[in-house]
């Protein structure tokens, strides 16, 4: 046993082998490996719920400018509240 240690030793290439090998199992074992990949996949979650926001917020913005113009709060209260305005012609349609 000995001798196999001290040939190994001498061999700079099997003293990075071993090291190598050494560092992944540590990693492998106390779930570090394990935890990065889930922080990369979160993450990337994480990135892709910011580029919605942005694209939500910036039509936000645009709602708000748009909400201090008299006619789009005109046309708005017509549409959503079904408001109309004197001499306009309404439709009444039964069932």
């Amino acid at each position: 046993m000995g001798k196999f240690l001290s040939s190994i030793l001498t061999h700079p290439r099997w003293i990075f082998f071993v090291c190598l090998a050494v560092v992944a199992l540590s990693v492998l074992v106390d779930g570090t490996a394990i935890h990065l990949w889930k922080l990369k996949n979160k993450e990337v979650e994480l990135e892709s719920r910011i580029q919605t926001l942005k694209i939500e917020s910036k039509q936000l913005q645009g709602d708000i400018k748009r909400a201090f113009d008299p006619k789009y709060l005109e046309r708005r209260a017509r549409d959503q509240f079904d408001l109309v305005e004197e001499g306009d012609l309404v439709f009444v349609f039964t069932d």
